[in-house]
């Protein structure tokens, strides 16, 4: 877990060590990688760009396996929960994983049936990836210790 600290005035002089940006918007950033304590000054964009690749990925490896065993299933949205088309499910949360399929009159049944598996495994990691990840990291956290946990 990466955990924020609001640097003294001192501290705030000292430049982001990824990019050499000197400004009150560095932070320093302490963090726990493998149990070795990390102090490092940085700005907001650097830190963010780093809090991405600590992150741990979903790989298309647990959305295939996911796929394979039910955790991770395509379903026909339902109205009572104000979605129509095809969805991809995680747990009980559901998503759309591709254009075209929340207007689609195609049930999740037929799209299995004639949509190649490794297709669907590229779009629901790009979803996961270029929208969970980015804009819902709380969720996409949830996604990933979920299949970890039902993958072990």
């Amino acid at each position: 877990m990466i955990k924020i600290v609001i640097p003294s005035a001192d501290e705030r002089k000292a430049p982001c060590v990824a990019c050499n940006k000197n400004s009150v918007d560095v932070k320093i950033h302490f963090s726990r990688i493998k149990y070795c304590p990390i102090k490092l000054n940085l700005c907001d964009k650097c830190y963010e760009e780093l809090k991405m690749q600590i992150n741990q990925p979903i790989t298309k490896w647990m959305i295939k396996t996911g796929l394979e065993k039910g955790i991770i299933k395509i379903v026909n949205g339902d109205l009572g929960h104000g979605t129509i088309g095809i969805l991809c499910q995680i747990a009980d949360n559901q998503f759309y994983f591709a254009d075209g399929l929340s207007s689609s009159e195609m049930t999740a049944e037929e799209y299995l049936k004639i949509t190649d598996m490794d297709e669907i495994v590229d779009l629901i990691h790009t979803e996961l990836v270029e929208v969970f990840q980015k804009d819902f990291p709380e969720e996409y956290e949830f996604y990933y210790h979920f299949l970890k946990e039902a993958l072990s």
